[in-house]
């Protein structure tokens, strides 16, 4: 066969390729959604096998077939007819989107199920990012373990080979007479190595700004979580396209939040819930929200502003509670009350950046030729 011929074969094969491609994302979707819910919840992944969280019974294989089963349940347990929540069959439809996308992009090459897996731990640290304000180990540590063997596996052909490529290019450009330790091909092991330079710039680059946002603000700018995750991003894109995903993922995170709270403000008002309460269950209350907020700042990884004391009553400006000041002789104290923020423009600014990180190396992966070029026209490469 000539590759002509062996071109022509591929081109009519990509369809094909493409739909495998998605029934094995929803596939790994349904994992995902096992991950999410059961690594922060310190659980096995493999066992016990998919149940139904209200009745414990186990769900037959006709009923674990990704996003179709959800569908034709309508979305509920067969056996004690429980509600399970949409997001599971969204989770799985992504997923199979993702790695199509992944492969329409990437072509028929080995490295894209690298890509595909690079995706995956994305996916996973995401929803629980957004679930419990935390990207476990797992995802960011076993990523950067990851990332490493795909640049010792793949070398050049890896996106951390190809960014060293670049990289080299741009050092010739500055310094021509400087080459002799960058000559030849990039390698298994001149990826590895850019691989973990590529670690700890991205590590370095997120950790500085939550330094300085710790000196200006006063306050955490950056939670661990992200730090790793960068280290991570890092060791799989390379320095180069780590400044691509902090600056896109400071254009959504600043776009997504203007937008949420001018809806807000626009569409609904702040709901509070204001709860009448006897003086002693006051002061109990409050010393357990006081406990609750310290343990909560010592294991977020985004922290809220702090708690604010005024004179004549206390404010806790997270969870809006507002309490009178209780004193010793108080004989008969006036009626006491717990205002509760459900709804407010302010709540609105605690989202975690670990999601928007993830959409932003997504949006690196999917468009990768693009920010390629990009780089090699700002430094003037191929003129």
């Amino acid at each position: 066969m000539t590759p002509a011929e062996q071109m022509e074969y591929a081109r009519a094969l990509r369809p094909v390729l493409a739909t495998i491609a998605f029934v094995f994302g929803t596939i790994w979707g349904s994992f995902f959604n096992v991950c999410i819910y059961r690594i922060p919840a310190r659980k096995s992944i493999v066992h016990p096998g998919s149940h139904c969280y209200s009745c414990g019974s186990f769900l037959a294989w006709y009923d674990n077939i990704p996003v179709i089963s959800y569908l034709w349940l309508g979305g509920n347990c067969r056996s004690c007819g429980s509600h399970f929540s949409p997001r599971y069959a969204l989770v799985e439809f992504l997923s199979g989107l993702m790695f199509m996308t992944i492969f329409l992009v990437h072509g028929p090459e080995w490295v894209v199920i690298a890509h595909c897996l690079f995706a995956s731990f994305l996916v996973v640290g995401t929803f629980t990012d957004i679930d419990h304000y935390i990207i476990p180990d797992s995802v960011t540590v076993g990523g950067l373990v990851f990332s490493l063997i795909v640049a010792a596996v793949f070398g050049g052909n890896s996106l951390i080979g190809r960014d060293f490529a670049v990289s080299r290019e741009i050092y010739h450009s500055f310094w021509p007479t400087r080459t002799a330790a960058f000559t030849g091909d990039v390698g298994h092991i001149g990826a590895l190595i850019w691989s973990l330079a590529g670690a700890g710039f991205g590590w370095a680059l997120l950790a500085g700004i939550g330094v300085f946002g710790r000196v200006i603000f006063r306050k955490e700018a950056m939670g661990g979580g992200d730090v790793k995750l960068f280290a991570f991003l890092g060791a799989y894109f390379g320095p180069i396209n780590c400044l691509y995903v902090l600056g896109i993922s400071t254009v959504l995170g600043a776009a997504f939040g203007v937008t949420i709270i001018l809806v807000h403000k626009l569409l609904r008002q702040d709901e509070f819930e204001e709860i009448e309460l006897a003086p002693d269950k006051a002061v109990q209350l409050h010393s357990r929200i006081l406990a609750a907020q310290s343990a909560w700042r010592h294991q977020r990884d985004t922290v809220m502003a702090g708690m604010a004391i005024k004179t004549g009553s206390a404010v806790l400006e997270e969870s809006g509670a507002n309490l009178p000041a209780i004193t010793a002789d108080s004989r008969d104290p006036a009626p006491l009350s717990l205002k509760i923020a459900r709804s407010t423009s302010r709540q609105l600014h605690h989202f975690p950046f670990g999601p928007y990180i993830a959409a932003a190396a997504l949006i690196v992966l999917l468009c990768y030729p693009v920010f390629e070029q990009t780089t090699r026209h700002f430094f003037m490469l191929d003129w």
